[in-house]
């Protein structure tokens, strides 16, 4: 678990991942937590059943990298959001994340306020050399927040691909 001066990022276990992928709004609720967001998209959805939950296993710290981390707003108690990495680091140690802000709570520096804390988090991890951010070149917002967290453009296409050297 993650904390920031207005956030709590926790990972979720394997039933709450379950649980979270079927309903978001009734998983807060089982958790005493609330939830704006009371569904989650298609994609969300499909890459918790393909891609996290056949991966997570034993291993504690891999299971860190497939899950979905909730994003809570201390203030209100209220999911706000969600991150995930995109698997373990590969072999040259860069890890990719994707992160969401709910829209109501967008616009308020909680997603560059989330990035950050992933940052300092993956500078103590002796396998993670680089994070990358990949985002549509139109999504300003997720632009913005890679910038703002000193991310640098390195690749550039339909989707833009922004890295951020830990070493």
């Amino acid at each position: 678990m993650f904390t920031t001066s207005n956030l709590i990022i926790r990972p979720l276990n394997k039933t709450e991942l379950t649980n979270y992928a079927i309903s978001v709004k009734d998983f807060a609720e089982s958790i005493g937590l609330f939830s704006h967001k009371s569904i989650i998209d298609i994609n969300e959805k499909e890459a918790i059943q393909n891609d996290l939950l056949p991966n997570f296993g034993n291993d504690e710290y891999n299971n860190l990298f497939f899950t979905i981390w909730i994003v809570i707003e201390k203030q209100s108690m209220f999911i706000i959001g969600s991150f995930c990495f995109h698997g373990t680091p590969n072999n040259i140690g860069e890890i990719e994340v994707g992160y969401g802000i709910d829209k109501e709570f967008q616009n308020k520096g909680y997603a560059t306020e989330l990035v950050e804390r992933i940052i300092n988090w993956a500078k103590t991890q002796d396998n993670i050399t680089s994070i990358i951010g990949i985002t549509e070149g139109k999504n300003i917002a997720s632009i913005k927040v890679l910038q703002k967290n000193s991310f640098e453009l390195t690749e550039s296409s339909e989707n833009l691909k922004y890295t951020y050297k830990l070493k």
